[in-house]
């Protein structure tokens, strides 16, 4: 168990036992949680209320969070993911996905910047039309960074589920990429 995890099972614990102590694990997470409903929705006001809401969900049920060895971001990502799929259940919104994106270093040329500008959208467009939970793996392994355990936690599915999201979700890419 590494100190990230036992420093975060002493946030979690120090907030059960007083809740003004949950703004560390709101400073902790912040960031990331955005950006991740960023992504998803495209919108600074609708990434704000969806983080805003996660939160909350997280505060209010505290309480119900057990440890089991994998962060506690991976619960939050899940709330997150799941408040977001419930609004995309009521509209398609594009979401932005440049974050994820690397771009070669160095300082290119305004040609090379346009052409780099328009790759990325036409892969960001791919990605947007990737089924729900094959866009949450990919955006949640590059986009954040997550581990398996963490994006199989995050989004309800087997750490064998989530490789094969992978896997199909830039199959599919590869595909669409290779037709552009």
């Amino acid at each position: 168990m590494g100190n990230e995890q036992v420093d975060e099972q002493a946030l979690i614990a120090a907030a059960k036992a007083n809740p003004q102590n949950f703004a560390a694990i709101y400073d902790l997470y912040f960031d990331r949680i955005y950006s991740y409903a960023y992504n998803h929705t495209g919108q600074h006001a609708d990434a704000e209320d969806v983080t805003a809401q996660a939160f909350k969900q997280a505060f209010e049920n505290l309480d119900r969070f057990e440890w089991r060895g994998v962060p506690f971001g991976a619960w939050l990502y899940r709330i997150t993911s799941n408040i977001i799929t419930g609004q995309l259940r009521k509209s398609r919104p594009s979401a932005p996905f440049e974050e994820a994106i690397e771009t070669p270093g160095g300082n290119p040329t305004p040609e090379e910047s346009f052409l780099t500008g328009e790759r990325n959208s036409e892969l960001l467009d791919m990605v947007r039309q990737l089924p729900d939970y094959q866009r949450q793996a990919i955006m949640l392994r590059f986009g954040q960074n997550l581990s398996y355990a963490e994006i199989a936690d995050s989004i309800g599915r087997t750490e064998g589920a989530v490789k094969q999201l992978i896997h199909r979700g830039l199959s599919s890419l590869r595909q669409q990429l290779a037709k552009a």
